[in-house]
């Protein structure tokens, strides 16, 4: 539903303040499932797309209910199979969902994109508005958006007006409120229409407008759209979310409902694994902002599969519904951080060290905006799992720990634990059957749990020993060969014990 869519280090530790929230329901998808009519939104790519959802662990989806196919005959309401179909599989799957009101109604205006500019057309908004929610708010739908970027006039024909706006809020706002009064209202929903000519509206002008007249008292949360498809989410996330505070005030809860970058061959050529970074961390920078209660991705899967098509790039998925490295990537911060709160912040030049907390772990997310940089962290743990934005998952012990972090564009999560898998096999690196007389190796030792994920082990943790006095192993894995003839290596870690023979050899 997007029209205009598109150093030298610091040396001392910068601490920003942090409010502690939540990372539970941050996390959105735009899907079009309302939109049936599509030959992609049958019902078995809405089950698939759904089952993506939930596997990712994505808490909100963002879809619609169009009002002119709810009443079709003035006063007579009945809802689509389709939209029905799409509730109760989401709702069934633990997804939650923010329905969009939209838009006009031919029975009341020249078409469905036109403008409402009559108290009579309101009314019957504001009625088509109940309907939805007396139907669906049962079911667990309890948030709802008043129309989509109403701010252009491809959905606010032919002239937006923050004035009309508003008349639409204050008719649609209690009739809502009246149905139920639970339910969570947004307003605002604006495309960026940035650099465009009249009559397109700027957001943050027609938020302006909104609030100049009143609207901010008729609607629970303010939601916008942004497409900065051209720059990394650190170099513009946090400056925009300001110029709109302060049109808003700081109290008002804020909802990022469209934002995306694509993956097309065009400008400004963004590859998949760009797009994966640059979404990661949009939502970890997200969960920094206060009152920032939700970000939906635009969109859960591309919409066609012209690679020269902007439109067609922009999902988290593929048009045939396989996983783009953005899905991945996604998938393994939420596993990783959802549930835990932001505890801590540190910046220093381009390097970003989140610190994510609950009852059971902690976990820290480590990346960095331009470049690759190698850095000694101390972490408050021995033990330690490491999850690349790829899903790839090892495990690291080590005895004074300190670990040697690689902050690169990708960001990577690890978690302190108070134990590591069952060990299932160990192996000695490097693998050598014989050695010389006076040679020095270092050795070192990795575990293997039950599904093959590796645990790489401190040497200064390991008990090392050799069979015989032909040749010797310090506490820290170093080798040494001092008389020609054979015997075995014992390396003893956490109950397990690996043994190998070797020759010494002249």
């Amino acid at each position: 539903m997007r029209s205009v869519k598109f150093g030298f280090a610091i040396l001392l530790y910068s601490f920003l303040s942090v409010l502690a929230q939540s990372t539970s329901t941050i996390f959105g998808v735009q899907t079009h499932l309302g939109q049936f009519y599509r030959a992609d939104m049958d019902s078995v790519s809405m089950i698939k797309m759904l089952d993506s959802v939930k596997s990712a662990g994505i808490t909100f989806i963002r879809d619609e209910c169009y009002w002119s196919e709810v009443e079709k005959s003035p006063g007579v309401y009945s809802f689509p199979k389709a939209i029905n179909d799409y509730v109760n599989a989401a709702v069934s799957r633990g997804i939650k969902i923010l329905m969009i009101l939209n838009y006009n109604n031919p029975l009341y205006a020249p078409h469905a994109g036109s403008a409402v500019t009559t108290d009579s057309n309101r009314l019957a908004y504001a009625k088509y508005c109940q309907q939805v929610v007396a139907r669906y708010s049962p079911l667990g739908v309890k948030h709802y958006e008043i129309w989509n970027e109403p701010n252009i006039p491809m959905f606010w024909d032919p002239t937006p007006n923050g004035l009309d706006y508003v008349k639409l809020l204050q008719a649609a706002y209690p009739a809502i409120k009246q149905t139920d009064s639970t339910v969570i209202v947004m307003g605002c929903a604006t495309s960026p229409a940035e650099g465009n000519p009249a009559p397109f509206i700027n957001w943050l002008t027609f938020i302006n407008q909104v609030f100049a007249n009143g609207g901010g008292s008729y609607m629970d949360a303010v939601s916008f759209h942004l497409y900065r498809v051209e720059k990394k989410p650190e170099l513009w996330l946090n400056t925009d979310v300001n110029s709109l505070r302060s049109i808003i005030g700081s109290t008002k809860p804020i909802w990022l409902t469209e934002v995306g970058y694509h993956t097309s061959n065009v400008w400004p050529y963004l590859t998949q694994q760009q797009q994966a970074d640059y979404v990661t961390r949009l939502y970890l920078l997200g969960t920094t902002i206060n009152k920032l209660e939700n970000i939906i991705y635009y969109d859960l899967k591309n919409d066609g599969d012209q690679t020269n098509e902007p439109e067609h790039n922009f999902g988290l998925l593929n048009f045939n519904l396989t996983p783009k490295p953005a899905f991945t990537a996604l998938k393994s911060l939420i596993e990783q951080i959802k549930g835990k709160e932001l505890i801590n912040q540190v910046k220093q030049g381009d390097n970003y060290k989140f610190t994510f907390s609950n009852s059971s772990e902690t976990t820290h997310a480590f990346w960095n905006s331009s470049t690759t940089y190698l850095k000694n962290e101390i972490f408050g743990k021995n033990r330690l799992r490491v999850v690349q934005s790829s899903g790839e998952t090892f495990y690291i012990y080590d005895k004074d720990r300190i670990v040697q972090v690689n902050y690169t564009e990708d960001p990577k999560y690890y978690t302190e634990l108070d134990s590591l898998p069952s060990i299932n096999s160990l192996e000695l690196i490097p693998k050598i059957d014989s050695i010389v007389v006076g040679q020095k190796i270092n050795l070192k030792l990795i575990g293997y749990t039950n599904d093959n994920k590796k645990i790489f082990i401190d040497s200064s943790a390991v008990s090392w020993s050799f069979s015989n006095s032909l040749a010797s192993i310090d506490s820290a894995g170093r080798l040494f060969a001092h008389s020609v003839g054979s015997g075995r290596i014992i390396a003893a870690f956490e109950g397990h014990t690996l043994e190998k023979e070797i020759f010494i050899l002249p």
